[in-house]
């Protein structure tokens, strides 16, 4: 086969995986459902900074993290409203007939000072997750 083709070939089936991705995501955004992280986040020595400073969007996004993001992939983002910084990253999925949990680290950044907790979500029959413990 010709040289040209075979490009043309692998750059046509990129993009076809490129908006399969894209049209998968649509359809999940356009639901209109939304995953939240509901419970605490705790540090082993008790409540954690992170989990008394997120507010309803940063549950979102969290939610959102577990819903789709790979594992060991990170995500970050910045609350607009206080500045105050995450970095949530699913560590481990485990499945038990229809329930999914998420292992997570979250790294907080709440004014100026960074905290690293460690927990576990699992999906609620609602779409939302809930951490253990």
């Amino acid at each position: 086969m010709d040289p040209i083709r075979i490009r043309y070939a692998a750059t046509a089936a990129a993009c076809a995986l490129a908006l399969a991705g894209c049209a998968k995501l649509s359809t999940k955004e356009s639901s209109g459902t939304s995953a939240t992280l509901a419970g605490a986040i705790a540090s082993p020595a008790g409540a954690s900074r992170i989990d008394e400073k997120m507010d309803d969007g940063d549950r979102r996004r969290a939610g959102n993290v577990l819903e789709s993001a790979p594992t060991g992939r990170a995500t970050s983002w910045k609350n607009p409203g206080n500045s105050n910084t995450y970095t949530f990253t699913p560590t481990r999925t485990t499945e038990s007939g229809s329930v999914t949990c998420r292992d997570f680290t979250v790294v907080g950044t709440i004014d100026s000072k960074a905290e690293t907790v460690n927990g576990t979500a699992c999906r609620q029959s609602d779409g939302t997750w809930k951490t253990k413990g």
